[in-house]
């Protein structure tokens, strides 16, 4: 099987592409040199038993026999298992990100990361959106969904943001950054803050009708937002690819290379994906539910 692979990432280097397919058949091949059997019990052991967080996972089970049996004071407890839950899930999600980062290139990976990097707060939200109360009505929780939404963007922010320059300061005399992805990634992001700006001065501003102006305003710069991202990636990964791509050749970078050795295939890493997220999915619903109470 080993020999079909490396044959044909060898014929796929006649027509120009063994940078790109030969790299990714070797991953594969990689993960699954030494048998299936060895391959899963190394991603279930990479993945569950190689971080003291995950035994907090523990207390699933415990959320769902609260959410179940119900009683006095079983909705703090409901919330408070289920947030402690949440974490390493969270946090395993985004390994499985990194791992299915590391089969496709730089400018793909880091899409996927900051992508399923906030899949939490995104399953949190929308239970909070289509939140029932005891009488069956559809009664949804702006509120939960507002300050999510502010804690995630944030802590990106400021608490990532602001650890990654200070430990990078700490670590390296220089830091080297693409100038074009950042500068982009910052107009992106004023064009952001500004629309969420302008609907609120709309709405303060004590004309009539103020209110229902800024929620019109706010759904239409909203649905231009989304274009504009949807524009942002083709700009990304189509039309402009070169300039979002490290060509940096320095012994550093092939020794981060060799360092990144994925330990789960792409499917593996998928298949993971729609596990983890499931459980944080019915964590989600347990911790919004619990909420009101």
């Amino acid at each position: 099987f080993r020999r079909v692979l490396f044959r044909s990432a060898a014929t796929s280097s006649l027509n120009g592409d063994v940078e790109s397919d030969g790299k990714l058949l070797k991953e594969e091949v990689s993960v699954l040199a030494d048998g299936w059997a060895v391959y899963l019990k190394r991603s279930i052991s990479a993945l569950l038993f190689q971080n003291y967080l995950n035994l907090l996972m523990l207390t699933t089970p415990v959320a769902a026999y609260y959410k179940v049996v119900g009683g006095e004071g079983a909705d703090g407890l409901v919330f408070l298992f289920s947030l402690l839950a949440i974490a390493p899930f969270a946090e395993r999600l985004s390994f499985v990100t990194e791992q299915l980062a590391l089969h496709t290139s730089e400018t793909l990976g880091g899409l996927l990361n900051a992508t399923f990097g906030n899949v939490t707060e995104l399953i949190v939200s929308i239970f909070a959106l289509y939140h029932y109360n005891e009488q069956g009505e559809l009664e949804p929780m702006y509120r939960i969904v507002q300050v999510s939404l502010l804690g995630s963007i944030l802590s990106n922010l400021l608490l990532v943001l602001g650890c990654a320059f200070f430990a990078g300061g700490v670590s390296y005399k220089q830091q080297k950054f693409n100038k074009t992805s950042s500068a982009v990634n910052a107009g992106m992001l004023i064009v952001s803050v500004l629309t969420y700006i302008f609907p609120m001065i709309l709405e303060v501003s004590g004309e009539d009708n103020a209110k229902e102006s800024a929620l019109t305003v706010s759904r239409s710069v909203s649905i231009l937002l989304l274009i504009t991202y949807c524009c942002y990636i083709y700009f990304q990964l189509v039309s402009h690819t070169h300039l979002f791509q490290d060509d940096d050749d320095d012994d550093d970078d092939d020794d981060e290379d060799d360092d990144d050795v994925p330990i789960l295939g792409a499917w593996g890493a998928v298949v993971w994906l729609g596990i983890i997220t499931v459980f944080i999915s019915f964590l989600s619903e347990f911790m919004v539910d619990a909420l009101e109470s």
